[in-house]
């Protein structure tokens, strides 16, 4: 056994030998970032399961909704009578949100 630290790193960016290369911990080489949690290809499962996904009537709502209503043009008409912050007290609450939760409300 020898005194220094060696580590053999198998890596699919590494080029393929018949056997793994021992490199001393703290090279170059060796300091090459592996993440072996993260796959780098989708599962059959899961690209079966993305096509199947059923669409909820919640998005089918929220998607019809974002066609109907002009947010932008209704934002600039409302923003100059809109609660500014940088008082005392809760800061309000964004423009955009509360008409999206007043629009789901009178919907």
């Amino acid at each position: 056994m020898t005194t220094t630290k060696e580590t053999q790193i198998y890596s699919p960016d590494l080029p393929t030998r018949t056997a793994p290369e021992t490199l001393k911990a703290g090279s170059p080489q060796s300091q090459v970032k592996m993440n072996p949690t993260t796959p780098s290809q989708i599962s059959f499962a899961l690209a079966e399961y993305e096509g199947k996904k059923k669409i909820t009537r919640r998005e089918i709502f929220l998607g019809k909704m974002e066609q109907v209503v002009p947010w932008g043009r209704l934002k600039e008409v409302i923003e100059p009578h809109y609660p500014k912050s940088g008082k005392r007290g809760r800061p309000p609450i964004g423009l955009e949100r509360m008409l999206r939760m007043y629009f789901v409300q009178q919907w």
